[in-house]
């Protein structure tokens, strides 16, 4: 049975989402990284947060740090959201086996996916068009002949350091060339 708040409680509660919705509303949106689609999922984990204030109002009110309280409160909910995404699990009971349809409709835009992304020829061109000559080295060694940082400072008389600095300037330079995911596809394809 629940029991009800006290006028006191009440107006406690009113005065602290007045004081907190902008923080924690921030606070939200940033833990999914302003993603669009995650707004309402993240005003729905605040709302959640004030359920849970609600539901522990004596000891919310006896605590030192309300704000903080809450923000720990509303990063469990939003912790356990994202795991709830990360393990959802796709309905077993319809497979693309049982509808041939979805399955011509899968692998149409599997393929229609796969003319969008860049060949290793183009790469290769962008690739010595936006590297130093040293940088250009370093990506065919490393990323297209699949060398470790090791063997690549070895094979260039260089140092490991100067090797991971090369890599990731190259890392930087493509990705504003080609869209990250794109780019992450092409070097796992071709390590």
């Amino acid at each position: 049975m629940k029991k009800r708040l006290t006028e006191a409680q009440a107006t406690y509660l009113r005065e602290l989402t007045l004081q907190s919705a902008d923080v924690l509303t921030k606070y939200a949106y940033r833990f999914f990284g302003y993603q669009p689609h995650m707004r309402e999922i993240a005003e729905e984990a605040v709302q959640d947060t004030y359920l849970k204030a609600v539901e522990d109002v004596e000891s919310l009110m006896k605590h030192p740090n309300k704000i903080g309280w809450l923000k720990v409160s509303l990063r469990n909910i939003l912790l356990n959201i994202k795991r709830e995404q990360h393990w959802k699990y796709e309905d077993a009971k319809e497979t693309i086996d049982d509808n041939p349809d979805k399955k011509l409709h899968i692998v149409l835009d599997a393929f229609d996916e796969f003319d969008h992304y860049p060949r290793l020829k183009e790469l290769e061109e962008v690739a010595n068009a936006i590297l130093t000559p040293d940088e250009a080295e370093t990506f065919y060694d490393h990323f297209l002949c699949g060398l470790t940082t090791e063997e690549t400072a070895i094979l260039e008389s260089v140092s490991n350091d100067t090797v991971r600095g090369r890599i990731s300037r190259i890392r930087k330079k493509l990705k504003k060339h080609y869209k990250l995911p794109c780019f992450l596809l092409l070097l796992l394809f071709y390590r």
